[in-house]
């Protein structure tokens, strides 16, 4: 994994892996993988833990399955801290079993929602158009749109003309200070509601993603 660069989906249900440091570090620098199943793996605190330190540096992982472990509430929140700075997951299932509190559950839903309204697409054409701006400050709009739209084509997504031109502003306006996350969320939504007049009830522009906590939460084993 720390060479391959074409591998987008890795199952491993039911392997007892237990300890996952070495493929958390190898996670760490990948970036083609997108969907990794870890179910049924007795992967317990420090397996998660280890997990979200890759996390911290991964940027391609969109779903990560850890269905049927035993992370618990010290590992739940190792993820909630990755997710601070982990842009593109929008998919965590810990269904069954893994002895997560519903406030850590929470936690980690709302950071997911946010992944999935910014999105790897509108981050990677911010921060190109960031760096466009930063070397050629008065560059027109139109060169700068056609370089994010060359960006979004990697990423797998495609930003409507109304966020990208919304993305070019906030760049202008912040082209040489830290990019702050604030700044991105206030941005998307902005457009995310500007999409959703545009297209007269049509639909959201981004949707929501979800943690995978059994639904019911009433439900879901705790033992």
């Amino acid at each position: 994994l720390k060479l391959n660069t074409s591998l987008q989906s890795l199952r491993l249900p039911g392997n007892h892996v237990g300890e996952v440091r070495e493929l958390a570090d190898a996670l760490m620098v990948n970036s083609s993988l997108k969907m990794l199943d870890l179910s049924h793996n007795d992967v317990v605190a420090d397996g998660a833990r280890a997990l979200a330190d890759a996390l911290k540096y991964n940027s391609t992982l969109t779903a990560l399955n850890l269905r049927y472990n035993q992370v618990g509430d010290d590992g739940a929140r190792a993820l909630v801290d990755a997710l601070e700075t982990n842009w593109s997951l929008t998919k965590l299932n810990l269904l069954w079993h893994n002895y997560v509190s519903d406030d850590v559950l929470a936690d980690i839903e709302s950071r997911l929602e946010r992944n999935k309204l910014v999105g790897p697409s509108a981050f990677s054409a911010l921060r190109t158009a960031r760096r466009v701006l930063m070397l050629h400050p008065t560059t027109p709009a139109l060169v700068v749109d056609t370089i994010m739209v060359h960006a979004d084509a990697r990423c797998g997504e495609h930003l409507t003309m109304a966020q990208r031109h919304a993305i070019i502003a906030l760049a202008r306006v912040r082209p040489v200070q830290p990019l702050r996350r604030a700044d991105v969320l206030r941005v998307l939504r902005q457009v995310t509601a500007a999409a959703d007049v545009a297209s007269s009830g049509g639909g959201g522009a981004a949707g929501a993603a979800s943690v995978d906590s059994g639904g019911d939460r009433s439900k879901r084993a705790r033992s």
